[in-house]
């Protein structure tokens, strides 16, 4: 046969090869162009929803809290273009954020915990924020891991997002960050310890009672109240134990709050205190206690009293004991 016909048929087959492979590549790569198409349509979605979402404008005000339902309706799929949002130095942007990511729930707990490592101190610290309000027990260990953080607000926030999620998972890391060296940390520790509550130990609420920060003695004494009933031993100890009037003042407070009627003696005993500050918290103390053994135990020590504020705050409690 002449070269020509052979040629030819060489021609045809190679466009029969190019043609079948050019069809293969096609069936094969086709859902990955879908799906690339699918998710940049996805992103402009989100893109275009957010702005109405962040905005403070008067006449987008209507489309805010619509904009924020819709983004958490698409669920999932929302939370790549989303999971972008977050290294925003804008307010009213992260609030949205965080109200579109608390909406999604849980399902976004697994990317966000991707970003608490960040270096963008921004990215890190809202992710984080996002996490403590979906309160999922499944970002708990993530959490846990960056508690020694080198950033102080990092760690601050870890402390905030463990309380908010209240697992028991998280009490021994609150625990360690009523030790912080830095004060904010210890305060959002020891706040963090009152919302969990199942795990935590009394004894570690009480020795923060004297911490030099305000803050950390002021909410170490509001969470040993929500403890109830397992903090009025120790602090029944504490007060035996002779500590510093610094103390002291947030110990009463404590055991007014933890109704128990284990504690009244005690308070009794501290209405004669020669620190007016104790006198005055005992007398408001006691007015959480109801009988009659109460009022008369105020009304005795309203005769001898001088101090203006400790008055006030005994008829106070006589007031409410009273009218009950």
């Amino acid at each position: 046969m002449s070269r020509s016909y052979y040629n030819k048929h060489a021609c045809l087959l190679r466009n029969f090869v190019f043609y079948l492979f050019a069809g293969l590549i096609s069936v094969l790569f086709m859902p990955s162009i879908a799906n690339a198409q699918h998710n940049s349509g996805n992103a402009q979605i989100v893109d275009s929803l957010f702005i109405l979402a962040s905005s403070g404008d008067t006449k987008d005000r209507d489309f805010v809290e619509p904009s924020k339902q819709a983004i958490i309706e698409m669920g999932a799929a929302a939370i790549p273009q989303m999971l972008t949002k977050l290294e925003t130095h804008d307010a009213r942007e992260m609030h949205a954020i965080v109200d579109i990511f608390k909406g999604i729930g849980e399902t976004a707990v697994e990317s966000l915990t991707t970003r608490i490592y960040s270096q963008d101190s921004f990215i890190r610290r809202l992710a984080i924020r996002c996490l403590g309000e979906i309160k999922s027990e499944k970002a708990v260990g993530a959490l846990a891991a960056i508690k020694d953080h080198d950033d102080f607000r990092t760690r601050s926030k870890v402390m905030t997002a463990l309380g908010m999620i209240g697992s028991p998972d998280g009490s021994y890391t609150v625990m360690q960050g009523l030790s912080d060296p830095d004060d904010l940390v210890a305060t959002a520790a020891a706040v963090a310890c009152g919302k969990i509550k199942a795990g935590i130990k009394p004894n570690v609420l009480v020795k923060a009672l004297s911490h030099p920060y305000y803050g950390v003695r002021h909410s170490a004494a509001n969470s040993l109240a929500e403890l109830g009933e397992i903090a009025v031993n120790p602090l029944l100890d504490y007060v035996q134990s002779q500590p510093t009037i610094l103390g002291l003042g947030y110990v009463v407070q404590a055991m007014g709050r933890v109704d128990s009627p284990d504690v009244v003696p005690t308070l009794t005993l501290m209405l004669t205190s020669i620190d007016w500050s104790i006198r005055a918290n005992s007398a408001e103390a006691l007015g959480n206690f109801k009988s009659q053994k109460t009022v008369n135990t105020l009304k005795q020590a309203l005769k001898n009293e001088k101090h203006p504020l400790v008055i006030y705050k005994i008829k106070l409690s006589l007031d409410k004991l009273q009218t009950d």
